[in-house]
């Protein structure tokens, strides 16, 4: 199983029902009739480690955007309600997935980040930066 592939099967299992989506930011443009909520996680890149052993230490930054869909007149408390809370319990629900599985070695600091009336679709909720560690062990040959 890929980390793409794990990090999916986490989010599709979670209570909330959310709709993976992974590319950059341009190929994502979501519309109104997008499956909400949304989790969508930027392109991956890692900082890798090579062993005599032929193992490899990958450190990755995942960036993850959970939303929903909200809307221009809400307000401030609406956003908080509605979008911005549920959203930060979401992404703090998902670390502790990452956490009580097996896949990483480690899971870093993160950082949670509110936003509100971001991209085309005005979309509410929480930014999501993680730093996970796993060592890949598969053969070169």
């Amino acid at each position: 199983m890929t980390i793409v592939e794990y990090i999916e099967s986490v989010l599709t299992g979670m209570s909330e029902g959310f709709t993976f989506l992974y590319a950059d930011k341009p190929e994502q443009n979501l519309q109104d009739d997008a499956n909400f909520p949304i989790a969508y996680m930027d392109y991956l890149g890692s900082d890798d480690t090579p062993h005599k052993t032929g193992a490899l230490t990958s450190e990755y930054q995942l960036n993850i955007f959970f939303g929903v869909k909200s809307e221009l007149d809400w307000t401030t408390l609406q956003h908080e309600q509605n979008g911005n809370a549920p959203m930060r319990v979401a992404a703090k629900k998902f670390i502790n997935l990452l956490q009580t599985g097996n896949f990483f070695r480690e899971i870093k600091a993160f950082k949670r980040k509110d936003v509100k009336n971001v991209y085309d679709v005005n979309i509410t909720g929480c930014l999501l930066t993680v730093n996970v560690t796993l060592i890949d062990v598969t053969p070169n040959c």
